[in-house]
């Protein structure tokens, strides 16, 4: 007896087209998602949220109302805040590397341990942040706010800090190592012991009143 194999109908190749359709309605799912009462779109409204530990990789929350809101180790790889309000906002031990928070409001933010490697800050409101122990390596922070910033044994090594205002910041043992200083303002900073070398400064630089003891590189 001869036996004929027939084909399921369930191993026939998936249409491009459909696997296109099916690809689309599963990332606007994942796109139009919510965390508790915290739409995860741009311009959500999620004062005080509670979003610990979530996993936010490559979304956008741009102009989204962050104010208060708990953020303690989520994961924002790649993420998108541009102009996001988190003033008063706990990130503490949050990843954001690569992620994009241009203007961002990020006042009296807890940003404890928190890994800012690669991300984008430029203009930034970080004033009288809590940063000790944090990482900005390579950070692109140009024309930053950053008055009265907590920076105590943060590692900002190769970040861009041009034109950033950093009077009366605590940089005492922090690592700024290649770091842009060119325009930034560091008047009345603590920068005691903290590890300036190969730091590119120019003549409007200003360490008016900064403390530099044990510091190297410093002028």
């Amino acid at each position: 007896m001869t036996w004929h194999h027939c084909a399921s109908p369930m191993a026939t190749k998936v249409p491009v087209w459909l696997s296109t359709a099916l690809l689309l309605v599963v990332s606007t799912a994942a796109a139009g998602r919510s965390i508790g009462d915290c739409p995860i779109t741009p311009g959500a409204l999620c004062v005080e949220a509670n979003l610990a530990g979530a996993d936010l990789r490559g979304v956008d929350l741009s102009h989204a109302n962050l104010t208060k809101a708990d953020l303690g180790a989520a994961r924002l790889q790649n993420a998108k805040l541009v102009e996001a309000q988190l003033k008063g906002a706990n990130l503490q031990r949050a990843v954001l590397t690569n992620a994009d928070l241009r203007g961002a409001d990020l006042e009296r933010a807890t940003l404890v341990q928190a890994d800012f490697g690669n991300a984008v800050l430029s203009g930034a409101n970080m004033q009288d942040a809590r940063f000790h122990s944090g990482r900005l390596i390579a950070a692109r922070l140009a024309g930053a706010k950053m008055r009265g910033v907590g920076l105590v044994l943060a590692n900002l090594d190769g970040a861009d800090l041009r034109r950033a205002d950093l009077s009366a910041s605590e940089l005492n043992g922090a690592s700024l190592r290649n770091a842009d200083l060119r325009g930034a303002i560091l008047h009345n900073a603590d920068l005691r012991g903290a590890d300036l070398g190969g730091v590119r400064t120019d003549a409007t630089t200003d360490f008016s009143g900064a403390d530099t003891r044990l510091c190297i590189g410093c002028p």
